[in-house]
């Protein structure tokens, strides 16, 4: 049997040994909500003082009779297909602005269609949120395009709707040095509204469907651009339409959202950013001087059909993440999918008449 004033001193040694820890725990622990507690604090003042990339400048809902101030319909033979645009095809009513594509000859060619342009509204750098319902069909081409305020090639940022059955989002991005080009397999063809956005700030080019990302690169022109949309058809990216192909067909609008940019950095995007063709520098078609009413630039010669890239690393799937696949064009882009002849700026010259 071991003494008393042994046990009492190995209990009072253990005592105290575990007072010792159990404040070094309590510290401890003060000490990392302390820590959390900062950072938190740090990042409540980190955003507090992070503001907004974008503000918001217009809004249309295109609930009156005619096209807001500073835009207007476009009129005229579409030279790289087989189609015309009327003013009569871009109505508007119950808050929806509609772009008729129908098998109508115009101007000589065997179909008509509708398109406007805002080369009033030109900024640089901005946001744009357009909600909109594709047509589906071979043969018919629905844009959203950015175009520069001055003569200058590559500077063409577009979004090109094409559904003749699996639906394509062509994205071409110019910066004036340049253009590259990517696409992206979504469903918005669906008879459904979607949400298509382009964000512009410098080095920032950022093209959201639905709030996801389709398309990002960290090149972007430096000239004020204005917003045009517009249908199509008959060129060599589009075809015509078949049998099959329901017209008339309407490319409709209910909503467009144009913000200006802060000066704040936007957040850098994720998808994969795409090849560059070289091949297009500088070989834009240029606008027509004819002085004719809704004259447009003859496509250039030296166009040829897309051709797809593999740049997955894996033989047989050259699907980039994010949906976002590159292809590349030997020629002007811009001659194939005619993106700068429907609302190249050198048109502001001779545009047509607006609506009455």
């Amino acid at each position: 049997m071991r003494p008393r004033h042994i046990l009492g001193a190995a209990a009072a040694l253990v005592a105290a040994t575990t007072m010792v820890g159990s404040q070094a725990l309590l510290t401890e622990t003060a000490q990392a909500a302390g820590s959390v507690h900062a950072a938190d604090s740090a990042r409540a003042v980190d955003g507090a003082k992070k503001k907004s990339s974008w503000s918001l400048s217009s809004e249309v809902n295109f609930n009156g009779s005619s096209l807001a101030d500073g835009c207007v319909s476009y009129s005229g033979k579409y030279a790289a297909g087989n189609s015309a645009w009327s003013s009569k095809n871009v109505t508007m009513g119950d808050g929806e602005l509609t772009m008729k594509v129908e098998k109508k000859k115009t101007d000589g060619q065997t179909y008509t269609t509708g398109g406007f342009g805002c080369w009033d509204w030109a900024q640089k750098y901005g946001k744009w949120e357009i909600k909109a319902k594709v047509p589906s069909g071979q043969g018919i081409n629905s844009y959203i395009t950015l175009s520069p305020s001055s003569d200058d090639d590559n500077a063409l940022t577009s979004i090109e709707l094409l559904a003749p059955g699996t639906d394509t989002a062509y994205v071409s991005n110019g910066y004036g040095k340049g253009s590259e080009q990517a696409f992206s397999e979504q469903d918005f063809a669906d008879k459904k509204f979607h949400t298509y956005t382009i964000e512009w700030a410098p080095k920032h080019l950022l093209v959201r469907l639905d709030g996801d990302e389709i398309f990002y690169s960290d090149k972007a022109y430096t000239k004020a651009r204005w917003i045009s949309m517009a249908t199509t058809t008959g060129d060599e990216l589009t075809g015509s339409p078949n049998k099959k192909t329901k017209l008339p067909a309407s490319f409709v609008i209910t909503q467009m959202k144009t913000y200006k940019y802060t000066g704040v950095k936007p957040t850098a995007g994720e998808t994969l950013s795409t090849q560059t063709d070289a091949s297009a520098a500088g070989a834009t078609p240029s606008p027509s001087v004819s002085g004719e009413a809704g004259a447009t630039p003859e496509p250039s010669a030296s166009a040829t059909p897309l051709a797809a890239e593999n740049t997955s690393g894996s033989s047989g799937d050259s699907k980039l993440t994010g949906g976002v696949w590159p292809w590349l064009i030997g020629g002007s882009v811009m001659a194939v999918t005619a993106i700068g002849i429907l609302s190249y700026p050198g048109r502001r010259k001779q545009q047509p008449a607006r609506r009455s």
